[in-house]
This record gives structure tokens, C-alpha cells and sequence, in this order.
């Protein structure tokens, strides 16, 4: 397959003069961006230009070499399938049948892939345009910068992009069937969060809420650890899986939803400004607080209840609760917990 568009004698390239009529510039005029990165790599060379090269001379100026390198370069531009199996061997996913048992083809010119995708040694944007489903996970944490990458628009698993620092330039797909991983962020500045995450989300890194706007509704997890203010934070309507929380050292501006699974807020020393759901469906960890004076615990609690930073049990109410896990009590003495179990002989206490 020929790299020129037409056998004009005067522009055998089919392109217009960029002013620049060197090699690079012709495939910068030529080729896509992408194309034309790969093409400078692949030829090993930076800007060179020769002036005194014509457009009508470029093809007598070319070496074999060149003309070799955008020969196979327009045939894979040309060819969706030849270019997914470079890319697959380039991050060593996989050989030509592994492409042709796990890619899609569509006639519109998109790739569907119908298993997850293992990028970490990807350190600078390189995923495929035309990937526009991902039937899988998709790990991209060696990305520091997610400026020009182009993210499928329905990830059926998990998305990780753990290396970013920041969200500049991030666009992410409409739909992610599992967990989304942004646990680098230091900032939310810039962050438009997917309406539907299937999964659940972490974003470890956020320090504070400014500018953070979660979804409605999250399906599983929210992991939000390091924020040690809840001012400003909005919180979804509902959780259906676990909150950790545990960077909180004041539960001032907290607003939790009426229902969780399991919650944790290991950061807190004080129950003041603390209001917590009326029913926990797995286990409540409050392991920070050495009292709990003011403590108004759920009335269910179907998990287990740990306070082990509890050094006295003074003001510890446990009537009219029910928890059907354990009660941990790490640092109380074992004659005050054999105290409270007759006191309290449907709980159990550990």
C-alpha cells in the first residue's frame, strides 16, 4: 500500500506545503499526531530540517529506510486490526491470535475488547482511539499525566489511575461498571465524575472536598481517607456499600446518609457534632475515641462494633442497641468487660 495520495509531479504526497518541507514536517502534515510521534521514535531522530529540500523533492529525499517506516505506518493507520496488534505487543498484552480471540471489530471503525487490560508500563497517554468498550478492568497506573487520553466510554470493570496527581486534562468514561481508583489526586480541582459507577470509589489522596462533586448514588465504596475536614463535604444520598473516613479528626460538617454498610471512622477523638445512621448493615469502627461521652450509637449494628481506643467505659450506654457481631474493647480491662456482658447479656462483648 502506497504512503502517496496521488502522483502529482509537483506535490506527490497529496499534502500541502507546511513551510516546512522536511521529513518530519511532511508527516506532521500527513499523519495524525500519533502517527507522527511513533514515526520520529521509530527513526530515532528530533527536528532535523533541511531547507533546501522542495515539496516536489521530497520523495527523492526520503531514504528507503523512511519510506519503509510510513509505508507500514499508513497501512496500520489504514488497518484497525494491524494496529491493535502492534499496540498489544508493545505493552506485551499479547500475540496476534490473542487479539483476534479478544477484539471486537466494528464496521463504524470502533474496537471493542473483551478482556481487561493490564497497562501499567505505560508511563505517557497511548490507548487506542477506536477502543470504545472495555468488557473488563482496565489499569493504568504508570499514566502521571492524563493529558490527550483518550479513555473508552463504557469500562465494564474497574478503572485504576492511581498515578495521577491531578485530573487536568482527564476525561472519563460515561459508564464504569466496577471500581474507579484516583487515589493520587491531591486536588479535585478539575474532576467530573462519571454519573454511573457501578462499582465503588477511591480517592485516597484528597486531602480536602473543595470542588469535589460526588454522584447521587454510589453502589458500592467510598474510600476518602486522607480528608482530615468534612466542611464542604456533600456526601452521595446513598452509599450501598462502605465509607471510610478514617483522616476525620472532627465529625464537624458531617452529614452521613440514613444507610450504610460498614463505616469507619478510626480519625475521631471526639463524639462531638457526630450523628450516626440509625442502622449500620455490617461493622462500625470508631477506634479513635478514648470516651464516649455524648455517644449516640445506631440502634442495629449487623456487623461488629469496634471501639478499642476505649480506656474506661464510663458513659458507655449500650442499652436498646443490637449488634450482632462482637463489641471490641481492646484496651478495656477483662473485669470491666465481664461486668458489662452482665449487663448487657445479649450483646457480645470481646
Amino acid at each position: 500500500m502506497s504512503i502517496f495520495k496521488n502522483n502529482n509531479i509537483n506535490n506527490p504526497f497529496g499534502v500541502p506545503n507546511t513551510g516546512n518541507p522536511d521529513f518530519h514536517g511532511f508527516v506532521e502534515a500527513y499523519l495524525s499526531e500519533e502517527d507522527a510521534k511513533r514515526v520520529a521514535k521509530l527513526l530515532g531522530k528530533k527536528d532535523e530540517g533541511n531547507p533546501s529540500i522542495s515539496a516536489s523533492g521530497l520523495e527523492e529525499a526520503m531514504s528507503d529506510e523512511e519510506k519503509e517506516i510510513l509505508e507500514a505506518v499508513e497501512e496500520e493507520r489504514l488497518d484497525p486490526l494491524k494496529r491493535i496488534i502492534s499496540w498489544a505487543k508493545k505493552y506485551n498484552l499479547g500475540n496476534e491470535d490473542w487479539v483476534e480471540t479478544y477484539f471486537e471489530f466494528n464496521d463504524d471503525g470502533s474496537v471493542a475488547c473483551h478482556t481487561g487490560l493490564y497497562l501499567n508500563s505505560m508511563t505517557e497517554p497511548d490507548f487506542p482511539e477506536s477502543i470504545k468498550y472495555v468488557n473488563g478492568y482496565l489499569s493504568l497506573d504508570g499514566l502521571t499525566s492524563a493529558e490527550g487520553l483518550e479513555l473508552p466510554k463504557i469500562i465494564e470493570g474497574d478503572l485504576f489511575l492511581n498515578g495521577l496527581t491531578s485530573a487536568e486534562g482527564l476525561k472519563l468514561p460515561d459508564e464504569i461498571g466496577g471500581y474507579l481508583s484516583l487515589n493520587g489526586l491531591t486536588s479535585a480541582k478539575g474532576l467530573e465524575l462519571p454519573k454511573i459507577i457501578e462499582g465503588g470509589l477511591y480517592l485516597n489522596g484528597l486531602t480536602s472536598a473543595k470542588g469535589l462533586n460526588l454522584p447521587d448514588k454510589i453502589k458500592w465504596d467510598l474510600s476518602l481517607n486522607k480528608l482530615t475536614s468534612a466542611v464542604g463535604l456533600k456526601l452521595p444520598k446513598e452509599i450501598e456499600g462502605d465509607l471510610y473516613l478514617n483522616g476525620l479528626t472532627s465529625a464537624e460538617g458531617l452529614e452521613l446518609p440514613y444507610y450504610l454498610n460498614c463505616l469507619e471512622l478510626n480519625g475521631l477523638t471526639s463524639t462531638k457534632d457526630l450523628n450516626l445512621p440509625e442502622k449500620i448493615g455490617g461493622y462500625l469502627s470508631l477506634d479513635g475515641l478514648t470516651s464516649t461521652v455524648g455517644l449516640e450509637l445506631p440502634k442495629e449494628i449487623e456487623g461488629s462494633l469496634f471501639l478499642n481506643g476505649l480506656t474506661s467505659t464510663v458513659g458507655l450506654d449500650l442499652t436498646n442497641i443490637t449488634v450482632l457481631g462482637y463489641i471490641h474493647l481492646e484496651k478495656i480491662p477483662d473485669h470491666e468487660k465481664q461486668e458489662l456482658c452482665k449487663k448487657y447479656p445479649n450483646l457480645n462483648i470481646s
